[in-house]
């Protein structure tokens, strides 16, 4: 007998589980956002698909990866961004480069 998982395996909500946990780290994301960890680990097991994170919390992530050399589509963090490079995002101001 076969055992039905949980949730499907290609999920929307596993893309930013698995940019957090494997790529951008729990504790990188706690340091950008000023939380503990276990708020890092809160979010991904209560986001839904059209907020894995919360939407305070995204300018932070991106801010934080920019400043490290790391990219990722911000769509995977907030669907409404979807194509827009976390490498766009600009710390001074909290815009997006190209955006007015």
């Amino acid at each position: 007998m076969l055992a039905e998982p949980c949730h499907a395996p290609d999920s929307p909500v596993d893309e930013p589980r698995d940019l957090v946990l494997r790529v951008l780290t729990v504790t990188r994301i706690a340091r950008w956002c000023d939380v503990s960890e276990s708020a890092v680990y809160q979010w991904l097991h209560r986001g839904t698909d059209d907020a894995p994170v919360p939407s305070r919390v995204v300018p932070s992530i991106a801010a934080g990866a920019e400043a490290e050399g790391l990219s990722f589509d911000l769509g995977v963090l907030w669907p409404a961004m979807r194509g827009i490079p976390s490498k766009q995002f600009r710390r001074e101001n909290g815009e997006l480069e190209g955006v007015q």
